[in-house]
């Protein structure tokens, strides 16, 4: 069912955040399903991105730590969680229990999952070509 050749692990962040409205607009419309879901079906043969997040991909950090087997959080280069500078402790984090993500999670009903999917395929800005 992949629509390109793309590489999950090896994407440009363009490609990188249209996956992740493609993803999250997917949740939208399937609410009963999970992310996991969506790749098994998708990209059944590829690694699945950190967290399977497409955000968490992007970080540079997460790489050192795939490549040195740690298990250290960081949200430093999330398009969507980072607060330009600001210290992690005031940093707003999609594992926070307020945010979109969190929330997404802990619902049960599908309308409430599907309008918040659909919110967060929005939440990464688009950017100006350079």
């Amino acid at each position: 069912m992949r629509t390109h050749g793309l590489t999950l692990t090896n994407m440009s962040r363009k490609e990188l955040r249209e996956e992740h409205i493609k993803l999250w607009t997917w949740l939208s419309e399937n609410p009963n399903n999970k992310k996991d879901d969506y790749f098994d079906l998708i990209y059944p043969h590829e690694r699945k991105p950190i967290n399977e997040c497409f955000c968490c991909e992007l970080s540079e950090v997460w790489e050192n730590i795939r490549e040195e087997n740690e298990t250290q959080v960081t949200c430093e280069n999330c398009p969507i969680w980072n607060n330009d500078g600001e210290s992690y402790a005031y940093r707003l984090c999609c594992l926070m229990y307020s945010s979109p993500f969190k929330q997404w999670i802990a619902a049960s009903n599908a309308e409430i999952r599907s309008k918040l999917a659909r919110r967060i395929a929005n939440m990464w800005p688009e950017e100006e070509e350079e």
